[in-house]
């Protein structure tokens, strides 16, 4: 750089060699440098997609939602990618985005643990949120009345439930499914279900 030395190819070398010594914030000057000064280079792409990813790892937000605003649509149809935009968002407690993003990640991988946890946990946490508040809204005064109102709340309790399963479900045929054995045993419990709660119970440390 001192010297006015103009040759995209050594940036990309040096990136890599910092990369490999994991030294990432040499990493990210030389990716910035070549982004700056070459945006127009064969490797553009790749550099973008590479500090992109350097983001996740230095928590530069910012950065991130920059540079996903950059990327080509092919970029942002990539696994890697898009868990990292599921990342950056869940960080900044953006779920709207979040729902989206997970649901373009199970198009692309349908066993993708990031969007498979989220949306059945979103799901739960809403039927489960639900239920409590019918259940405390009729027990505080047992009417007719009150009574229907609860049945009703109760099929939409059930029907976030059974999303809420489909994504368990998934996720429990997985490596690590038994971390979810406490969701399972207690959907089971609401569809009033002994048997298959008791099942994922044993599971539960």
């Amino acid at each position: 750089r001192n010297k006015n030395y103009g040759n995209p190819e050594m940036y990309i070398m040096l990136s890599e060699r910092y990369q490999m010594i994991d030294n990432l914030s040499k990493e990210i000057t030389a990716l910035e440098y070549y982004r700056e000064h070459y945006p127009k280079a064969k490797d553009s792409s790749l550099v973008r997609n590479r500090l992109f990813e350097t983001s996740l790892e230095s928590e530069n937000w910012e950065q991130a939602e920059s540079l996903w605003a950059e990327m080509d649509s092919l970029s942002k149809k990539q696994e890697k990618n898009l868990q990292i935009y599921f990342q950056m968002n869940e960080k900044l407690d953006k779920k709207d985005i979040c729902d989206q993003t997970a649901g373009d990640l199970l198009m692309v991988n349908e066993n993708n643990k990031l969007a498979l946890d989220w949306l059945a946990k979103k799901y739960y946490k809403r039927a489960e949120d639900r239920y409590q508040k019918a259940m405390k809204t009729y027990n505080r005064k047992k009417t007719n009345k009150t009574y229907k109102v609860l049945l009703k709340e109760l099929d939409v309790v059930t029907a976030d439930f059974k999303k809420s399963l489909k994504y368990f479900d998934v996720l429990w045929k997985l490596d690590d499914g038994k971390k979810y054995a406490k969701y399972l045993a207690n959907i089971y419990v609401r569809f009033g279900d002994k048997k298959k709660s008791q099942y994922y119970k044993q599971f539960i440390h």
